[in-house]
């Protein structure tokens, strides 16, 4: 018995304590839970308290800060406003980046889904972000240079968003043309599921037109990424990029171009697979071959090819993992590139219709260093490669250049080429990558009587350095050159024409040139150049044409845009005339002045006569070249409506017989500069083929006799010229050196004894 009773005084005592335990327990739960309570709702009013402080004007100044700090560079602000806020919902109004330019992106009614875990994981979790729209006007002011980019400050450490993102849309992007040239407007539609779990990803993006925007879509791209049963990521995105889509012109390729890409793959993640294809236009294409290895780097094999010979091979290790997500910017990239290309692709690749480039280039690059700072080491080499510009008539041949690639930066030496006249040119360039995002670039050239300009009616050869430095916003060009030699034809001298007035209007245009019209017309990203040249011509600058002989010397300062460039200088007259209805008019002086910085309208300072059997005619044009002022005198003096009747027909005005009178409104007309000089100029077109500097007939007014006068510069300030007599036996060579600028050396020697040497000493005033 006291065996049992002792048993149950056990149980007893034993449910005593459970009851006592069970009952501690329970009131110790109740007091933490309504601590934990307690703290929860402290935490939701506090968080209830901050957010409606967001909404007031500290609260917006105080958001606007920590992300502006949040920024990746020092001068990029962050305007943010808030609008409706609650525990799952998130409205900002605007949403304004800027930077030293000003403002470049503005977000339009951005709305957050908030979920709930964001309070307890104490990190946002999104379930939904929508925008009304985004306007890019431009893209974000980068630092200029490699030391910029190492001051950058550091991203803030953002807190980690849970991949909770269901869908992801943009009602309208609007693009501006100061991105790539010409505004579009597109929109996002995505659904998403993100998740350090690989099993758990789902995305699906496609990128469009927006609706009712644009008449044709000119990029669409699709992503779809997704994981099956047995966790084999799968893969698909296309990319279709039509003739001056967003992707086209953010890749700087020419009018005319289409991409293509598609890439598929499926694997788990550890040793994911895929291929990919891609097509630039007609002129290049290929494979790519993408395998993760160990979940750690992804290797991209490439190959590519064109019709015109070109080669593209090599490969590139990326530090890329999927699971979870993680693309680093500063841990190594390794990968090597081969290219072996016919240089008629290059103008073909880019688009450059105006220039042709023949030869052969080889290149080999290794790639280092980081995403974030790339590294570039290789060689490449350019023999026997011509080129042409079609535009200005330029043609090098014998080209040359090896090519060097260290770290970040690109050397191209040894450049040298032969130009038309036995010219010859020569320099060297380098490229920098230190900072990728704005690649800058430097070059010097040589001239050496290279032919800069082959034009049927110009041809000019200079001599000279310049020096170039730039990016992809803009490049300076600055230097110093010397006119060796220029000749101009000038086909239509003194032609006013009534087709030159015509007011043409097109009418029944097919559709598909009235396209390219509209394609033409649209305004395209323009690329400033700005010049510092300085360019001295101390002789030979032979202009000709319809009549017109003359050489003139000239010096300027061009500044400026190239597109409107300022022009500070002027031509000077050594020696002219100009034969019009059977007269010369020989030049005695002749200024045409830039130096009021219109290059289209100069001032001019023209002398000259015009000698007939009794009376020389002297004329004088002043006033611009827009609006001529003609001034004529005489020796012996007449009033000016008998000089021309006088100088022309010998013979009074009142004299004149109705077709002379014709005659002397032609003149008339001719001097004012309305009225053509002839159509056809067979003198020069006999001295351009005979390869001299002035050829011309002359006539002794005294005798009758006539003359053929050629010369030509033997050297620079040498000049040699022969007279030869039509029909006796008078003749003459006559050499001038050019001793100083103002002091000139001459002998003549003749065969009727008439030799002479005498020193010239001119002075202008």
């Amino acid at each position: 018995m006291s065996g049992e009773k002792q048993t149950a005084e056990n149980t007893k005592a034993t449910r005593h304590w459970l009851k006592t335990g069970v009952l501690g327990a329970v009131i110790m739960l109740r007091h933490w839970l309504a601590w934990g309570l307690t703290v929860l709702a402290v935490l939701l009013l506090g968080l209830y308290g901050f957010m409606q402080y967001l909404k007031t004007d500290g609260g917006r100044a105080w958001l606007s800060q920590t992300a502006s700090r949040a920024a990746s560079t020092p001068d990029m602000k962050v305007d943010v406003s808030i609008g409706d806020i609650s525990l799952t919902r998130l409205f900002v109004p605007a949403l304004k980046l800027a930077d030293a330019k000003g403002v470049f992106l503005e977000v339009e009614g951005l709305e957050l889904g908030i979920l709930p875990k964001t309070y307890i994981l104490m990190r946002p979790a999104l379930s939904r972000l929508d925008i009304a729209r985004v306007h890019l006007g431009r893209l974000p002011n980068i630092p200029e240079d490699g030391a910029a980019v190492e001051t950058q400050k550091a991203p803030a450490d953002w807190p980690q968003i849970a991949a909770e993102l269901k869908s992801f849309n943009i009602g309208e992007i609007h693009v501006g043309e100061a991105v790539y040239g010409q505004e579009q407007f597109f929109s996002l539609k995505s659904s998403i599921a993100l998740s350090p779990r690989l099993a758990e990803n789902d995305i699906d993006i496609l990128l469009g037109a927006a609706a009712g925007r644009q008449a044709s879509e000119t990029t669409h791209a699709h992503v779809r990424l997704r994981v099956d049963e047995d966790e084999n990521l799968i893969a698909d995105a296309a990319l279709r990029d039509a003739a001056g889509g967003m992707v086209t012109r953010l890749m700087g390729l020419p009018a005319g171009y289409d991409v293509d890409f598609a890439l598929q793959g499926k694997g788990p993640y550890r040793d994911w697979q895929g291929t990919a294809q891609l097509r630039l236009g007609r002129e290049l294409s290929g494979n790519f071959l993408l395998r993760l290895q160990d979940n750690r780097s992804l290797r991209v094999e490439a190959d590519l090819k064109g019709p015109q010979k070109v080669a593209v091979t090599g490969h590139v290790t990326l530090p890329l993992q999927l699971s979870p997500p993680v693309l680093s910017l500063d841990e190594k990239i390794a990968g090597r590139f081969s290219t072996a290309l016919d240089l008629r692709s290059v103008t073909l690749l880019l688009g450059l219709d105006d220039h042709r480039l023949a030869g052969r280039a080889q290149l080999t690059a290794d790639v280092g260093g980081s995403l974030r700072q790339p590294v570039v080491d290789g060689s490449g080499t350019v023999r026997d490669a011509s080129y042409e510009n079609l535009a200005a008539g330029v043609k090098l041949s014998a080209l040359r250049a090896d090519i060097a690639a260290t770290r970040s930066d690109i050397r191209i030496s040894g450049i040298s080429a032969r130009t038309a006249g036995r010219g010859t040119l020569g320099g060297h360039a380098e490229i920098s990558l230190r900072n990728p995002a704005r690649p800058s670039f430097g070059f010097d050239v040589t001239l050496d009587k290279a032919q800069v300009l082959g034009l049927q009616n110009a041809q000019v050869q200079a001599s000279g350095a310049l020096k170039g430095t730039g990016d992809a916003a803009f490049m300076a060009i600055d230097g110093d050159i010397t006119i060796n030699k220029a000749e101009i034809y000038l086909a239509g001298f003194g032609s006013g024409s009534a087709a030159s007035m015509l007011n043409i209007v097109e009418v029944n245009v097919p559709p598909h040139l009235r396209r390219a019209k509209r394609q033409a017309a649209l305004p395209q990203g323009a690329y400033p150049i700005r010049l510092d040249i300085r360019a001295d011509a101390p002789r030979a600058i032979f202009v000709r044409g319809q009549g017109l002989d003359s050489e003139w010397s000239a010096k300027a300062h061009v500044r400026g845009e190239a597109a409107e460039p300022q022009v500070d200088g002027h031509l000077k007259l050594i020696r002219g005339r100009y034969e019009f209805f059977d007269a010369r008019m020989t030049f005695d002086s002749g200024l045409i002045d830039f130096s009021a910085g219109n290059l289209d309208n100069p001032d001019l300072d023209i002398k000259g006569s015009i000698k007939g059997k009794q009376v020389t005619a002297n004329v004088a044009v002043s006033g611009t070249a827009m609006a001529p002022e003609v001034t004529l005198t005489s020796n012996p003096a007449l009033p000016q409506d008998e000089i021309l009747s006088r100088v022309f027909f010998d013979k009074s005005v009142t004299e004149l017989t109705p077709m002379e009178m014709v005659r002397i409104a032609q003149i008339i007309g001719v001097m004012s500069g309305k009225l053509g000089g002839g159509a056809m100029d067979p003198i020069s077109q006999l001295r351009k083929k005979a390869g001299i500097d002035m050829f011309s007939l002359n006539r002794d007014d005294k005798t009758g006799a006539t003359s053929v006068s050629v010369g030509k510069y033997l050297s620079d300030g040498v000049y040699m010229s022969v007279d030869q007599g039509v029909n006796t036996e008078g003749s003459g060579v006559k050499l001038q050196i050019e001793l100083k600028p103002n002091l000139q050396l001459e002998t003549r020697v003749g065969s009727d004894n008439d030799n002479s040497v005498g020193i010239n000493w001119k002075k202008d005033y």
